[in-house]
């Protein structure tokens, strides 16, 4: 209830569209603005069963 610190981690960091100045302590990849589909993420309910994760262009 009162942690003494907290860590954020996260996938994917598009950090032009980050709405709170956040200091990510742990990210796996850094991307531009493209919309990311595959390993459960959708676009449209489609692509969400994809082995990996791409970038729709």
């Amino acid at each position: 209830r009162g942690p003494a610190s907290i860590k954020i981690c996260t996938l994917l960091d598009r950090s032009t569209q980050r709405i709170a100045d956040l200091h990510i302590d742990y990210r796996g990849f850094e991307t531009e603005d493209h919309y990311m589909v595959g390993y459960g993420l959708d676009h449209l309910e489609k692509h969400r069963n994809l082995p990996y994760i791409l970038a729709l262009e």
